[in-house]
């Protein structure tokens, strides 16, 4: 099981908890309960299929070689050190992610048979994000080797599960729980933008067009920017006109962190080993803002 958690990143499925916890907050503000047999399941599929989704994305860029030519590999991004040390083959990073998503579709297809709420919006959203997070990089879409992966994990990892987790609470959509998911949205892309500068030359030998790699590192430092500031603009208009209350503006107290992170960006954005501060405060600010972001929802 240690062996499972460090290849599958646990620590970093914060990344998904964190939009589960938001909606069902929001939820609970809207109607005053929360169905919890449904978070249970909800959070077992999500956590699975994020495990999943980290194993199988290990997989493929090491086939792929986007991994293999890694020099400036850390502890947040540049693959997994248990498959460029040796300590476990790429086939089991392929069957456990596999596992992974079996366990997820189980826990998901529970949920389907015993949530109350009409099924196809459910189905809809779930396979979106199951594809999501499976054609990150397996071929023949790999989406992030098209320039098209941060795009899905603005998606997959901030809109679809704060959309989905409160439909299932609620039964209903809402234009305001949209923008509640904004802030996570717009944080989660950047930790995934900041990931992107320490293996952008990897990227690009190995046919990885990332955003970075793209654009390069010295205006893509600019984009991470821009980023952070739309996920602190729907902080302040969730705060001031979604009718949450002011309180949803907790959030903001991570917005020292994001500005930090930045700072490190731009005067190191071509120093890779210089990075690693940055990595660290923008998955901090990510985790810190949904945190205070679902307190501020509970305080009425």
């Amino acid at each position: 099981m240690k062996k499972f958690m460090e290849m599958s990143r646990a620590p970093f499925l914060s990344a998904i908890v964190v939009p589960v916890l938001v909606a069902t907050a929001l939820a609970w503000r809207d109607t005053g309960s929360v169905r919890w047999s449904s978070f249970a399941l909800t959070l077992l599929s999500l956590v699975a299929a994020h495990a999943g989704a980290n194993l199988l994305n290990d997989y493929f860029d090491w086939r792929l070689g986007a991994d293999r030519v890694n020099a400036n590999r850390n502890r947040f991004s540049g693959g997994s050190p248990h498959i460029a040390e040796g300590r476990a083959r790429p086939s089991l990073f392929l069957r456990s992610g596999i596992a992974s998503f079996a366990v997820a579709s189980a826990a998901g297809f529970a949920l389907l048979l015993t949530c109350g709420q009409p099924l196809l919006p459910l189905l809809l959203m779930g396979m979106a994000g199951f594809a999501i997070g499976v054609l990150y990089t397996a071929p023949p879409f790999k989406l992030a080797y098209r320039g098209l992966g941060e795009a899905g994990i603005f998606l997959a990892f901030g809109v679809l599960p704060v959309a989905g987790v409160y439909y299932l609470q609620t039964g209903r959509f809402s234009g305001a729980v949209i923008v509640a998911s904004l802030p996570l949205a717009f944080l989660v892309t950047d930790i995934i933008l900041v990931n992107e500068f320490p293996d952008c030359e990897s990227d690009r030998e190995s046919g990885k067009r990332q955003l970075v790699a793209r654009m390069g590192t010295s205006r893509a430092r600019f984009l991470y920017l821009a980023v952070a500031a739309g996920a602190y603009a729907s902080v302040v208009w969730l705060a001031a006109a979604s009718g949450y209350g002011g309180w949803t503006a907790l959030a903001l107290a991570a917005l020292p962190l994001s500005l930090a992170a930045a700072s490190v960006l731009i005067r190191k954005h071509r120093e890779p080993r210089a990075l690693l501060p940055a990595q660290g405060m923008t998955i901090a600010a990510h985790t810190l803002a949904g945190l205070l972001l679902t307190a501020g929802l509970l305080i009425r």
